[in-house]
């Protein structure tokens, strides 16, 4: 029985499970060609700038620095996904023992080695792994930072949301998750009456700055793109069906078991009875994210992974409540139990070759292979 084990105990395995993580990703990575948006990137990094068309410039400075060191190869691609896949999961079990425990700390990273979305990204060098990385760390700044008066952690958490913001545009939203658990904490709402919230507002949007200047630069086309992109550019349509493909597409990339357990933990009426503030953060770094995404998929058809960031959030909250099932249900133990088993087996699934619709790697690492009429 897990609730007899000292809490203390789960903190060096933990730290094991983060620090055996990227072996098999480092290894993997190499075996399959770069995906298209990969490949993209690599070009961006080929080409530096201040911003691009769709995103900003931070998952090109990190390829181009990992190619500085390995060379125009596949590796070199994605050599500092799998670092800021892991350094992920450190800011997960830091914020999860400072929230709950040490005990849940460490069973959100099991859970969240078993996410099939969060398997991808730890092996891909995809723009969500790198601003799902500052997301994070932001969201543990702002746990320490919502308990002190001086400006300096504020203006710290401003900085990992702003360099967030240079990875997509879409971490703007972890400034009103943010916003929201202040609402709802009532000891956390003055800061609103402060200038520390404010100071931490504007250090965020201050990174924004090389989008504008290129934008200006290019006559706005980025604006043009996200509208397009969200499909908000064209008449406002409702269709339920889409609704139901993406909370379908969303099952799919993060197990079906775990995404029904973090819905049954959301709707429980117990989840909602007097709060504490961990419980209410949680929720808050999971809930505006997801829900913008839920929204707008009335509308357009998005993609599964546009809601990664979201789930940083939710795996603690799960991870917290799944704890109380298993301790006050008789039958929670073998749900945990085989919600688990079943997760094993997809990011093995997500990651062959077939499902990803990659093509396997032809031998040694060589260069990105990019169309001859590019430079």
């Amino acid at each position: 029985d897990s609730a007899q084990i000292p809490d203390r105990f789960y903190f060096r395995p933990a730290l094991g499970v983060i620090a055996v993580g990227p072996l098999f990703p480092l290894a993997y990575s190499t075996h399959l060609e770069l995906a298209g948006d990969e490949a993209y990137y690599w070009l961006w990094s080929r080409h530096p700038d201040i911003c691009y068309l769709d995103k900003g410039p931070m998952v090109a400075w990190f390829i181009r620095a990992g190619t500085a060191l390995f060379g125009q190869t596949v590796f070199g691609v994605r050599f500092f996904a799998v670092l800021l896949a892991s350094g992920t999961g450190v800011a997960m079990l830091l914020l999860g023992r400072r929230l709950f425990s040490d005990r849940v700390a460490f069973w959100a990273i099991v859970t969240s080695a078993f996410i099939p979305l969060f398997a991808v990204g730890s092996s891909l060098m995809t723009i969500d792994t790198v601003y799902v990385f500052f997301w994070s760390w932001a969201a543990l700044a702002f746990w320490w930072a919502k308990d002190q008066r001086a400006l300096g952690p504020w203006i710290l958490t401003g900085a990992l949301v702003g360099l967030g913001l240079l990875s997509k545009y879409t971490a703007a939203i972890e400034l009103l998750s943010f916003a929201v658990f202040c609402l709802w904490d009532r000891p956390s709402r003055v800061h609103f009456r402060r200038a520390t919230f404010w100071v931490m507002l504007a250090t965020a949007l201050l990174f924004l700055a090389p989008a504008v200047i290129w934008n200006i630069q290019h006559h706005w086309p980025t604006s043009r793109w996200l509208l397009a992109r969200g499909g908000l550019d064209k008449g406002v349509g409702l269709h339920p069906g889409f609704a139901l493909d993406f909370l379908g597409a969303q099952a799919g990339v993060i197990s079906p078991f775990l995404f029904l357990g973090l819905i049954f933990v959301l709707f429980r009426p117990r989840m909602w009875r007097a709060p504490q503030p961990a419980t209410g953060y949680a929720a808050a770094l999971f809930l505006p994210l997801f829900g913008l995404y839920l929204f707008l998929s009335f509308h357009y058809r998005g993609q599964p992974n546009w809601t990664a960031a979201a789930y940083f959030g939710g795996v603690l909250l799960l991870s917290a409540k799944w704890l109380d099932l298993v301790r006050h249900m008789r039958w929670g133990p073998w749900l945990c139990l085989a919600a688990l088993l079943v997760s094993s087996f997809e990011p093995a699934l997500f990651l062959d070759a077939r499902c990803t619709h990659l093509p396997p790697h032809p031998g040694p690492p060589d260069p990105p292979r990019v169309p001859r009429a590019l430079p």
